[in-house]
């Protein structure tokens, strides 16, 4: 692969000092008006695309958030039918620590007994408004 670049280098080189003396000249050849014309074509629709596309994209982020959000509140709904797993929890976690930390662990249960819909509602507007600010700020 060096070898490669070696044997390349002097052309680009020549290449490089060329286009440099037809600028300083000032004989650059231009391209063909056509080829202008198509290529500002080009880019126009391609602007227009992109404008077109901006509001979609918002809207995309606004789904997103709306969709992150019903299951927020889908998962708040559903807690108190699922907070009764958690009271064998705390059997289990004073199986595995000693004997001193299991008032840390119910502590540490009972606060997410009471708290877990608040912080999964907070995490997933955190996670929605992330996603919403990705789609609509990103460069495409």
């Amino acid at each position: 692969m060096c070898r490669e670049v070696v044997d390349i280098v002097p052309l680009l080189r020549e290449e490089y000092t060329e286009a440099r003396e037809a600028i300083g000249r000032r004989d650059v050849p231009l391209p063909s008006a056509g080829q202008i014309w198509w290529r500002a074509a080009l880019h126009a629709r391609a602007d227009v695309a992109r404008a077109v596309a901006r509001p979609l994209v918002w809207g995309y982020g606004v789904a997103t958030a709306c969709a992150i959000g019903l299951l927020a509140a889908g998962a708040s709904v559903a807690w108190p039918s699922v907070v009764h797993w958690f009271g064998g929890v705390s059997g289990d976690v004073g199986l595995f620590t000693a004997a001193r930390l299991l008032p840390t662990a119910d502590m540490v249960l009972a606060t997410l007994r009471g708290q877990l819909p608040i912080v999964i509602g907070v995490a997933a507007f955190l996670i929605a408004m992330a996603g919403a600010l990705y789609f609509a700020l990103r460069e495409e």
